[in-house]
Parts: structure tokens; C-alpha cells; sequence
């Protein structure tokens, strides 16, 4: 992302913290003000429409989030509250499209390609949503909480043995994870039967 219109990096922050804490009047006051003197600044534009969503005006915030994402598609954040509203105003399809999109580009963060396999999960596109994960574990193998869902997926669908060997992977890098140890001596018991 190119330089924040030579606005001070801490009044972001300032911004983001009012945010974060739910003081969303004082921080849309802030941003307006802002907003007088810099209109086209990305940033206050995206704490805008962050704004809108949390004053519950999807459509605002979905309008103000796509001119953004045309403008700048590598504001991650932007994409990633954009395919949360879309979600919510249950254009499913267009929050896979968006979320696919950004990852065919091969500009994308990890959010993007986890929001995406939730997505395809919670819409029960499983073959769809296996296949993602498994991309997150080659870029992050020590990424312990797809590993479990890998493992609920497979033991899910009968594969017993591929489920154990997501969950041993998974008690590398969690060796004190007693949900992890229940679950591979489940799977084990059962093997043994």
C-alpha cells in the first residue's frame, strides 16, 4: 500500500484503538474531521466504513469497502470485512468470488485464504474447503488449529487414519494440547478394534 497521505501513523493507531474498544462516536467525530481535509486517504475511508458496520449500515460499509478494494485489491483488510458483510447480507457468492479472486492474483495474506476455507466449510463445501486447508498447511505447517480441523473433516467422513495423521502432526508443534491426546487415543482405540 502506498504512503497514508502524509497523515501521522499514530493517528491511525489513535483511530484504531477507538475502534477496537467500541467507541465508535468519538472515532467517526475523528474521522470526519480527517475526512474534511483528506477525502481520498484509503485508510480513513476503510475506519469509515468500519464505522458504518458497526453502526449496522451493511450496505454503506459494502459500497465504501468495493470502492476501496478496486482502488487499492491488496487492502487486505478492506477484503476481508467486504467478504464479512457480504456474509452477512448472505451474498455468499460474492464473497467467494472476492475471496478467489484475491487469491488467483497471488497478492494475499493468510486471512483471505483461511476466511475462504471457512466459508466453503460453513457452507458445507467440503471437498472445497479440504482443499484450502491443505494449501494453508504446505504455506504454515505449523498452523495447529487447521490441523484439527483437518482431522474433524476426515474423521467426519470415515477417514479414520488420515484424521490420526493430522492430529499427530498437529501434537508437534501442541505437545500439551489434552484435546489433541484425547482425540488420537479415540482414533487409536479405534484402529485397534
Amino acid at each position: 500500500m502506498d504512503e497514508k497521505n502524509n497523515i501521522d501513523i499514530t493517528v491511525y493507531e489513535e483511530i484504531e484503538k477507538l475502534i477496537s474498544s467500541l467507541k465508535i462516536y468519538v472515532a467517526d467525530k475523528k474521522i470526519d474531521k480527517l475526512l474534511n481535509k483528506h477525502s481520498d486517504d484509503l485508510y480513513l475511508l476503510f475506519f469509515k466504513a468500519r464505522i458504518h458496520y458497526h453502526q449496522g449500515d451493511l450496505e454503506k460499509a459494502k459500497s465504501m469497502l468495493e470502492n476501496i478494494t478496486k482502488a487499492t485489491p491488496d487492502f487486505f483488510s478492506a477484503i476481508n470485512l467486504l467478504c464479512i458483510i457480504y456474509c452477512e447480507l448472505d451474498e455468499y457468492d460474492k464473497a467467494i468470488t472476492c475471496l478467489e479472486d484475491t487469491i488467483a492474483s497471488n497478492n494475499y495474506d493468510y486471512d483471505v485464504v483461511r476466511n475462504l476455507a471457512d466459508l466453503y466449510l460453513n457452507m458445507e463445501r467440503y471437498e472445497d474447503a479440504i482443499q484450502v486447508y491443505k494449501g494453508i498447511t504446505r504455506e504454515y505447517p505449523d498452523d495447529v488449529e487447521v490441523f484439527k480441523i483437518l482431522a474433524e473433516l476426515s474423521k467426519s467422513a470415515e477417514y479414520y487414519d488420515d484424521a490420526l495423521l493430522y492430529i499427530e502432526h498437529a501434537l508437534k508443534f501442541a505437545p500439551g494440547d489434552a484435546e489433541l491426546k484425547n482425540e488420537r487415543d479415540e482414533l487409536l482405540k479405534r484402529k485397534q478394534k
